[in-house]
């Protein structure tokens, strides 16, 4: 791959401050590498907790000429299929988001979110979803997020900051 992100057209990070998963390891080595020659994939270390590390990677982002940036939490693995990434990748909407899951003890929450009235999220099963390729939701997990820089451009930083909600548990805005 390219190192630096300066002539390709989209950008995979991932954040991380301990080992990587070892299939995601595979994904990137194996396949990826061969695979999406026009995606610039690297490995961005950082002890300042997540939403530093995506702010680091935004600011890095932003000095480079891509237009996507593609943020892979390092436990979650993409499929293995050039198709799928191609169409996440050029999806016309300004953030594309793969749905990745919570776990929380012994539970395990698919991160797609609804506003209810009350002002509280709540997560809906994936039975319930809008049968598309792509759908709306009110807010979801960053495990698989791809922003482009039109976006991010419009935003002012911090583009990510964790907060913790009534019950002490951390969540990105």
């Amino acid at each position: 791959q390219k190192t630096g992100g300066q002539d390709v057209k989209y950008w995979l990070r991932i954040p991380t401050n301990t080992d990587i998963d070892v299939v995601l390891s595979q994904w990137w080595g194996r396949w990826a590498a061969k695979e999406l020659p026009d995606v610039d994939i690297d490995v961005h270390v950082s002890n300042r907790g997540p939403d530093r590390a995506r702010n680091e990677i935004i600011e890095r982002f932003l000095a480079s000429k891509a237009e996507k940036l593609w943020l892979l939490d390092r436990d979650v693995v993409p499929p293995s299929h050039k198709p799928t990434i191609y169409s996440f990748l050029t999806a016309d909407f300004p953030v594309v988001s793969g749905v990745t899951d919570l776990f929380r003890g012994t539970k395990t929450y698919k991160q797609v979110y609804y506003l209810r009235e009350n002002g509280t999220y709540i997560t809906q099963c994936p039975d319930k979803w809008p049968k598309s390729d792509f759908f709306v939701t009110d807010a979801i997990g960053a495990g698989c997020l791809c922003i482009s820089r039109e976006t991010l451009e419009l935003m002012p930083p911090p583009w990510f900051e964790f907060l913790s909600d009534t019950n002490g548990i951390p969540y990105g805005e």
